[in-house]
């Protein structure tokens, strides 16, 4: 059985709980890892392996939601966008569980830095629900939670 967080600071694709492929995906992770090539290549990793039919995001305007959605235009995938209808924890909460609740495989990309805990919070959520969820660390600094 594989650790439930990867450690990323190489090109080397982590290994994620078994998909047959197909499935609604979710990407889910740090606000400030815009323009991360390691980020970016486990993005691509992950729509490689899951090939799915629908993507779903949060539409966070920066770091891995919008490089996860830019990656499903580029592969013409159909798409959720679940934004906020305020700021506020208490409105990340409510997207955050509707995209636990439609994913059906989850991948959590998030840095060792983050200051908060949104998409932990999510693949956790998405986890207890059934999906396949996979953490992957990119960069130093600790796992948070």
């Amino acid at each position: 059985m594989y650790p439930s967080v990867w450690a990323a600071d190489t090109f080397a694709p982590a290994p994620e709980p078994e998909c047959s492929g197909g499935c609604i995906l979710a990407i889910v992770g740090s606000q400030h890892m815009r323009g991360n090539s390691v980020a970016e290549q486990h993005i691509r990793d992950a729509f490689d392996q899951h090939q799915p039919r629908h993507f779903v995001s949060g539409g966070e305007p920066t770091g891995i939601d919008l490089m996860a959605e830019e990656e499903a235009d580029r592969r013409s995938v159909s798409k959720t966008i679940h934004l906020p209808e305020q700021k506020g924890w208490e409105w990340y909460k409510k997207r955050d569980l509707l995209i636990a609740q439609d994913a059906e495989c989850l991948v959590r990309i998030f840095s060792g830095t983050a200051r908060t805990y949104g998409s932990g919070y999510t693949a956790n959520e998405a986890e207890k629900l059934g999906a396949r969820v996979t953490r992957i660390k990119v960069g130093d600094g600790p796992a948070p939670y």
